[in-house]
């Protein structure tokens, strides 16, 4: 089946979900044209939540020596795809080669984590903006570390599909090579946003499909009467 794609001139979550098209359940397909101005801060009610929002790349964020991307869902999945969105949106930002990219899922904590609260419909609604803001801090922190490496100013590289590029002579360096340099920096302030121009325009196959989630879950209600059967 062919792949659909859409444009979307924001991050709120009608918004973000009118562009992320399930075709058949297994592949996600979206293409953003949007106003990078949107990643700067705004309010998206996590906030207020308990446990708030963690926007510590640190955190959620980490690569290997080989350029594996390592990025953790906080959010659980229950067959929305949040598991798969939230970080396509931090490797859209970090410029990571989405086939580099391994997903895992974080415990329960949300001291470390930030809030972690399923219901609502809130994973897209409140975590979209802040996991951006990771992805781009983690790809500005490659980015000086490749400015380091070089001895150059970090006006004159940018990342580009997992690794940075020294713009004036075309040097190169693997996100596994900076890795070590890169994780050993300070999170940035907010952040400047990718100089994309078709963020997401990919086709990425989805890190939990629904079907692996229902067939490996069993609803409270059907075990509760599944119980309340065998007791009879």
């Amino acid at each position: 089946m062919t792949p659909v794609h859409a444009s979307i001139e924001n991050v709120s979550r009608r918004g973000f979900l009118k562009g992320l098209i399930a075709t058949g359940g297994l592949v996600v397909a979206a293409e953003f044209s949007p106003a990078r101005g949107a990643l700067a801060a705004y309010a998206t009610g996590a906030a207020k939540m308990t446990g708030g929002v963690v926007g510590d790349p640190h955190v959620f964020i980490s690569i290997d020596p080989g350029g594996l991307v390592t990025i953790v869902a906080h959010r659980a999945e229950m067959g929305t795809g949040s598991r798969t969105s939230l970080p396509m949106a931090v490797a859209d930002e970090l410029e990571a080669d989405w086939s580099r990219v391994k997903v895992v899922q974080s415990p329960g904590d949300e001291q470390k984590y930030g809030n972690q609260n399923t219901d609502g419909s809130r994973s897209l609604r409140h975590f979209i903006q802040p996991m951006r803001q990771c992805g781009a801090a983690m790809r500005q922190m490659l980015e000086t570390a490749a400015a380091q490496r070089w001895d150059v100013n970090a006006a004159e590289v940018q990342a580009q599909n997992h690794e940075v590029v020294h713009k004036p002579s075309g040097r190169k360096l693997g996100y596994g090579e900076l890795a070590a340099l890169a994780s050993a920096l300070p999170a940035p302030p907010p952040i400047r946003s990718s100089s994309r121009t078709n963020p997401f325009s990919a086709t990425w196959g989805r890190a939990m499909s629904r079907s692996s989630i229902c067939s490996t879950s069993q609803p409270g209600a059907r075990a509760m009467a599944s119980t309340s059967s065998s007791g009879a």
